[in-house]
Parts: structure tokens; C-alpha cells; sequence
């Protein structure tokens, strides 16, 4: 019998070498080895690893938890310390589009127009989910609205660290917690949880409803859903992720998928529904979120036009334009990586959020859990020395520029 030759001293280092490392070529690797972008699948009953039992399965939830609230509490500290600095309190936070918040929590929906320099202006276009939540907490808590709206934000934004972890761990479960959660807690945009805005509800509601949908719990899915299209126009967008999913479903389905697929997908446009059927009743117009919109000069118009003019204009447009670029870029990685439904839910809300101007575009691409998937496995990638001894403090400094500018008005802030 002849023995199979034995590899050569040299060549066993260097599958060794690869073997230890796992790493191929930077951008060769994260498009195509399936082992480097690994994530859960409609096929697969749960994300990431399944528990043995209820006790090890009990154990990472609370493992998740504690990491987000230690992130959370990092994120407040700064913040306090940010606030104490500029010799400012909590309800100095509450400006801009947090004191509309703060009319619908104290007086409802406008009748008529009457804000702006025209009168032209109502609160229509702020969508009712994160003004009743934070109506809930001021009548339980007995706090005034404005604190009510921070409060509510911050609760928000809390639970959406944990849920963005959960997520991130069936997308990629080599991404460690910490650095996945470090990444919506200071993110230079993460000052949009301290100030009474909807976007850390906008983020937990699209992690809930993805990872619902990924564990083939189509209802659930669709409630989350539902609430999300009630949080923000641009929610929507879940309809189409959930479209991708359920057609992949609808093929082989389990006894009953069917109905509850129809009925999941059903759930999602109800909050915008609803939303309609009262600014109907209140106002005679449906669509009143909408045209009131030009009473902040926004119009519809080609997105891809809006990008391609503003590289053209001044230098804070052209670096907004560049962010969508990139978050374009991003959408693309997803679909190489056949996160279909992720690309797809992102590429639409970049849309809807460019079709009518580039000023709010840059909060409402990273607050999108995809985006910020796909930036966590790239940051991964770097290795944890390298992530938290360069880019987490930069991350911090971003976040701590970005709350200090947001109490002078800056235009790439506000």
C-alpha cells in the first residue's frame, strides 16, 4: 500500500496560518466566503446558535442585556457630562422637531396650519407612535412632557441596543456583542436618542420586525411592523423586506404559513392606515402628512438627480450626497451577500428620504439597522484592538461634537 506523501513543514505553516486567521482577501472575502458573512436564513427556526435549553438560551439574553445596558449607561455619563460642560438641563435638549412632538403630547394634531413665518406649517407630518408613547410615560411617570419626551427616547434607545445585538448576532454571530452595540450607542448620530426624536423607536421597531421575520413568526413581524409604519413615513419600507421573505416562504410553507403570512403582511400598513383615517376625519385630507410637507420647501423630485446636483453645490450637501453614496454602497454589499430583503428595505428608505432633500438624510441612513450591520461585520473585521483603541474613540468624539453643535443650530446637525 502506497502512503499518502506528507506535506512539507513550510506548507503546514501556511495552512495553519490560514486556517487561525480565517481571513482571505479583505473585500474578496466579505462579498463571497459564506463562513465570513454567515447569517440566519428563512430556513433556519432561530438565528444564530440554538440553545440547548431554556436555561443556556435565558443566560444570552441576560448576557445581551447587561452589555446593553452597560453601553447605554456609558452613552448617558457622556452625555451628562456634555450637558453639565455647557451649563445645560434636560428640557434644553427638546428642540427643533421635539417641541412639535411636544405640542401634539400637550394639545393633539393641529386643526389647521399655523407655524412657520407663513402659518403655513402644522404637525401633521410627525407620525403619532412616539408622541402617544411619550404622552403613556409623562401620566404614569407624572413628569412634564418635555422630560417625557427625553425619557421616552432614552427607553427607546435602551431597548434598541439590545435589540440591534440580537440582530447582529443571527447576521453574523462572529461580529462580537460589545462592538455591535457600541455602534448604535456612539455613533456621532446616536445624539438623535437624546433629544425626544423617533429615531431610536424607528431602529428597535425595524429590529423587531426583522427578527421576527428571519424566525419565520410572520405575525409578530408584521405587528412590529404595523407600529413602524405609524413611527415614520419611510417604515414602510418593511413591507418590501417582508415581501422578499414571505415569497421565499410561500413556496414550501408549514401547515397554516400561508394565512399568517397574508395576514402578517396585512398588519404592516395599518399604522399608516389609521394615521390617514384620523388626519381624514381631522383635517378632510388623508394625505395631510404630505402636502404639508412644503411648508418646509420639501418637493418631490429624482432622487438620483438630488444626489448628482448637491455633488455639485456646497460642501455640506456634497458630503450629505456622499453619505447616501456610501449607504448605496452598502445596499450593494447586502445584495452581493444575498441579504436580499436587508438591501432591499434600505435602498428604499434611502429613496424616500432623498426624493425630498438631502438635510435629514444622513440621521435617517444611520439609523437603519441594515447599515448598520454591514458597517459592524466591516469594523469587525479590523480586530478588536484596532476598534477600540482608533475607531471607538472616534465614534465617541463624533458623538460628543455632534451633541455640542446641537445646541448652536448647526444645519448638519438639525
Amino acid at each position: 500500500m502506497r502512503l499518502r506523501e506528507r506535506p512539507s513543514l513550510k506548507a503546514r505553516r501556511h495552512v495553519g496560518r490560514r486556517t487561525r486567521s480565517g481571513r482571505g482577501p479583505f473585500i474578496g472575502t466579505l462579498l463571497v466566503d459564506p463562513e465570513a458573512t454567515k447569517t440566519l436564513d428563512l430556513n433556519t427556526p432561530t438565528p444564530g446558535p440554538i440553545p440547548t435549553d431554556a436555561h443556556s438560551g435565558s443566560r444570552r439574553h441576560l448576557s445581551v442585556a447587561m452589555i446593553a445596558l452597560l453601553l447605554f449607561a456609558a452613552n448617558q455619563l457622556t452625555g451628562q457630562l456634555v450637558l453639565a460642560w455647557l451649563g445645560h438641563s434636560y428640557t434644553d435638549l427638546c428642540v427643533w422637531d421635539c417641541q412639535w412632538y411636544l405640542t401634539i403630547v400637550r394639545n393633539g394634531y393641529d386643526l389647521a396650519p399655523w407655524g412657520h413665518d407663513k402659518g403655513d406649517a402644522a404637525d401633521w407630518v410627525f407620525f403619532p407612535a412616539m408622541p402617544l408613547a411619550a404622552s403613556l410615560v409623562a401620566k404614569l411617570g407624572g413628569i412634564s412632557s418635555e422630560i417625557a419626551l427625553i425619557v421616552t427616547g432614552r427607553i427607546f434607545f435602551l431597548c434598541s441596543i439590545f435589540a440591534f445585538i440580537k440582530l447582529s448576532r443571527g447576521y453574523n454571530p462572529k461580529v462580537p456583542a460589545a462592538l455591535a452595540g457600541s455602534l448604535v450607542a456612539f455613533s456621532p448620530y446616536a445624539v438623535y436618542a437624546e433629544v425626544g426624536y423617533t429615531e431610536p423607536l424607528f431602529l428597535l421597531l425595524t429590529c423587531l420586525s426583522l427578527y421576527f421575520m428571519f424566525r419565520g413568526k410572520f405575525v409578530a413581524s408584521g405587528l412590529a411592523g404595523g407600529l413602524l409604519s405609524a413611527t415614520r413615513f419611510v417604515g414602510l419600507a418593511i413591507l418590501c423586506s417582508y415581501l422578499v421573505c414571505a415569497a421565499r416562504a410561500w413556496i414550501r410553507p408549514k401547515s397554516g404559513e400561508r394565512a399568517r403570512l397574508v395576514f402578517g403582511a396585512l398588519l404592516i400598513p395599518l399604522g399608516l392606515a389609521l394615521f390617514m383615517v384620523y388626519l381624514y376625519f381631522l383635517t378632510g385630507d388623508a394625505l395631510a402628512f404630505s402636502h404639508v410637507q412644503r411648508a418646509w420647501g420639501r418637493t418631490f423630485h429624482n432622487p438620483l438627480r438630488v444626489i448628482a446636483g448637491a455633488l455639485l453645490h456646497e460642501p455640506l450637501l456634497r458630503w450629505f450626497a456622499l453619505m447616501d453614496l456610501l449607504g448605496l454602497a452598502l445596499c450593494f454589499i447586502l445584495w452581493i451577500q444575498k441579504r436580499h430583503e436587508l438591501a432591499v428595505f434600505s435602498l428604499v428608505c434611502i429613496a424616500l428620504a432623498v426624493v425630498t432633500g438631502l438635510y435629514s438624510a444622513p440621521r435617517y441612513l444611520w439609523w437603519q439597522a441594515p447599515m448598520l450591520l454591514v458597517a459592524s461585520q466591516l469594523l469587525a473585521r479590523l480586530g478588536a484592538k484596532k476598534y477600540w483603541l482608533l475607531v471607538f474613540p472616534a465614534l465617541v468624539a463624533g458623538f460628543v461634537v455632534m451633541l455640542v453643535s446641537w445646541f448652536s443650530g448647526r444645519g448638519f446637525v438639525v
